[in-house]
């Protein structure tokens, strides 16, 4: 499922919940993968609220802890700060 496509046609009628991969970021990815994905859904479909961001489903046992602890702390720092110029 496109996550981008789903918030833009239900974003307003929906929360989402999950949407960081762990069918590939998580297991394969390194940390810079992960804090990329965990700032891309902030800035997509966590624009405007309604998303509980969290792994799709149950974090496996083949995701590295230092990738798994690397998606918590980019989760706990929240949504991103405007750059400035």
């Amino acid at each position: 499922m496109d996550p981008e496509l789903l918030k833009r046609k239900y974003g307003r009628k929906l929360c989402f919940r999950g949407s960081i991969d762990e069918q590939r970021t998580l297991p394969f990815g390194t940390v810079h993968d992960v804090r990329v994905e965990v700032r891309k859904r902030y800035e997509t479909i966590g624009r405007h609220g309604s998303l509980i961001l969290s792994p799709t489903h149950n974090v496996q046992p083949d995701t590295p802890m230092e990738i798994f602890w690397a998606m918590a702390n980019r989760i706990e720092e929240g949504y991103p700060k405007k750059r400035k110029n």
